[in-house]
């Protein structure tokens, strides 16, 4: 069913979420026990220690999308 609606008009990224919560799933990072430290962190080490990626690491975009996923909220 998200593979049909990803193919038929790129929902599935907004229907993941809202049927994890239907499901009493876990949309947020902090659900899972992270501390509310962790995207700084998570995003430093990335910057720092980079695995190959043609676009640079931006440590600013990092932690923000970080920040939205430890807060589940969506990273647009």
């Amino acid at each position: 069913m998200v593979v049909h609606l990803f193919l038929n008009n790129n929902k599935a990224l907004d229907f993941l979420p809202i049927n994890s919560i239907k499901n009493g799933g876990i949309t947020a990072l902090k659900d899972l026990g992270l501390p509310e430290t962790a995207p700084a962190q998570v995003a430093r080490i990335i910057c720092d220690s980079p695995y190959y990626n043609p676009r640079e690491y931006d440590y600013a975009e990092l932690e923000a999308l970080l920040t939205k996923a430890y807060w589940g909220q969506a990273p647009i």
